[in-house]
């Protein structure tokens, strides 16, 4: 199982990602794709839609069951905590948290 979400993505590039997944919503893709194929995804973003936001979600053999990775989304972060991600809001507190208590974020 995939899921992608999408921020700022022409038509050209919604209508690549619906040869592998199904649309439910604008920007909001779900179904299932080899790694290959989600890897070939994630390369197209950086490659021909760079200022374009993606979040992408797959399973995977870990304590949460899943694994998480994001492009430019404004004001999220995905911050390793002991091994476990947790999708933070990148405000004062979160800046203050992260200097208190050595947190990184994945994107670091």
């Amino acid at each position: 199982m995939l899921v992608m979400l999408t921020e700022a993505l022409p038509a050209s590039g919604r209508g690549f990602i619906r040869r592998w997944l199904q649309e439910f919503r604008p920007g909001v893709f779900l179904g299932h794709a080899s790694a290959l194929v989600r890897e070939e995804l994630w390369l197209m973003f950086e490659i021909k839609y760079p200022d374009s936001g993606v979040i992408q979600i797959w399973p995977a053999s870990n304590e949460q069951r899943f694994e998480i990775r994001m492009r430019n989304i404004e004001r999220i972060s995905i911050t390793d905590l002991d091994g476990l991600n947790f999708i933070t809001l990148q405000d004062a507190a979160w800046q203050e948290a992260c200097e208190r208590f050595g947190l990184r974020s994945k994107e670091e």
